[in-house]
Order: structure tokens, then C-alpha cells, then sequence
């Protein structure tokens, strides 16, 4: 059927230790899109940021742009020329659910665009737009937290198949 999407788990991860890097790495090129999955907490700290690398690539081509709120207040927040993209939040209050949306991943002639959201138990929501300004392959995706995702939280990447 034209135009339906599939979506294929490349690997799932669950936490047995706190961790503050979780990375997926060899990923194949085989696919159109990736999502990038976390479910969980952090072990502390409220809520923070969920910064991600592609490539493991540190450096400043990096951009984004948020908007969240809670039912009864709102914000939002643009950045560029940053060392990670800040797509979604974590909490050490709440389970929280974000999804990463990273799209034309195996195209070689492109930057990448990331889409995403985020939520959690406690109705915080949040939508983020990021960009990557680089057309490598990506073949490594990571986040880097601030403080340690918690035991129990369940890291997914897949590959979609248009």
C-alpha cells in the first residue's frame, strides 16, 4: 500500500544501572527516517533538558527551537550554533515520554531535521524542532544528560520504511 509507513525496532534498551549516556551506534543506512524513543525518569534533579548528538559529533551545528507548557502557563525558547540539540525534557518527578523524530538520516544530501515531543504523567508538554547542519550519514545517535536516566527506563530506535 503506497504511502504507509513501517516502523522497525533497530534496538531496544532497558536500564539495569542509572545511566547518564545512552547511545545507539552502528546504525544502518537502510532506512528513511529514525525514531528515537525514551520512556522513563531521571534518578534526580527535577526536570532537565534532553540533549541529543548525532554522530557523536560535539561542535556548534546545531539548532533548535521549543515550546511547552502545563496547562496553565506556556514558554518557548530558540537556539543556535549550539554543542547538542535540545529536543524534550526529563524528570525526576514524572515518567516521561519523548519521541525523536530524525528525519532523511541516510541522505547524503541533506541537513538534518529532528522533530519531537515530549510528556509527561503531570500534563507537561512539549514540541521541538531541531536541525543538524551537517550531511553525514547518521550512524550514531546519543543523549547526554545532565543527571542519570533512572533504572527501568526503556531506550528504543527505529528505522521507518516508507
Amino acid at each position: 500500500m503506497p504511502g504507509v509507513q513501517t516502523y522497525t525496532l533497530i534496538e531496544e534498551k532497558t536500564l539495569t544501572s542509572a545511566a547518564n549516556a545512552i547511545t545507539f551506534q552502528n546504525i544502518p543506512a537502510i532506512y528513511e527516517d529514525l525514531i528515537f524513543e525514551f520512556v522513563g525518569t531521571q534518578a534526580s534533579g527535577g526536570t532537565s533538558n534532553f540533549p541529543i548528538m548525532l554522530n557523536g559529533e560535539y561542535a556548534t551545528n546545531y539548532s533548535f527551537t521549543s515550546m511547552s507548557g502545563n496547562g496553565s502557563a506556556a514558554s518557548s525558547t530558540r537556539a543556535s550554533s549550539q554543542y547538542t540539540m535540545n529536543v524534550g525534557f526529563t524528570s525526576s518527578n514524572n515518567i516521561v515520554s519523548n519521541q525523536i523524530h530524525i528525519m532523511s538520516y541516510s541522505n547524503p544530501n541533506v541537513f538534518k531535521t529532528v522533530l519531537s515531543q515530549s510528556s509527561d504523567s503531570a500534563a507537561h508538554v512539549g514540541a521541538f524542532v531541531g536541525l543538524w547542519r551537517s550531511t553525514d550519514v547518521v550512524t550514531t545517535v546519543g543523549t547526554f544528560l545532565g543527571t542519570s536516566a533512572a533504572v527501568g527506563t526503556i531506550v528504543r530506535l527505529y528505522g521507518i520504511v516508507a
